[in-house]
């Protein structure tokens, strides 16, 4: 063998070198990458999370609402029940009175009253 030629082994060698520090350059990378997922994931969950409660808090609003709704509907249906006893009041009332007044006019009748 020539001395000045490299040795196979410390060619093979330093090959296996450069791939391992390549090969450990990758790993590092995938790592950081997967540590990047990481927190990437944590912060969706905590945004999710987040929304949750929002439309939690949304659905105890809509909850809410929908209960004043209903007070307001059962308060509108009783005013509209009140509206037609009222009506029907004032009807009767109206009947009474030309009642009376016919009974007025036959009293004046009899009386010799009328004019």
């Amino acid at each position: 063998m020539n001395n000045n030629q490299p040795n196979h082994d410390s060619r093979f060698d330093r090959l296996e070198a450069l791939i391992r520090s390549q090969v450990g350059g990758l790993r590092a990378e995938v790592g950081g990458l997967r540590t990047e997922m990481v927190n990437e994931l944590g912060g969706l969950k905590t945004e999710v999370g987040g929304l949750k409660v929002e439309v939690s808090g949304l659905s105890v609003r809509v909850d809410g609402l929908h209960g004043l709704i209903k007070l307001v509907a059962e308060g509108h249906g009783a005013l509209v029940d009140n509206i037609t006893d009222v009506k029907a009041g004032i009807a009767r009332l109206e009947k009474g009175q030309d009642h009376l007044q016919l009974r007025m006019i036959a009293v004046e009748s009899r009386l010799g009253l009328t004019r």
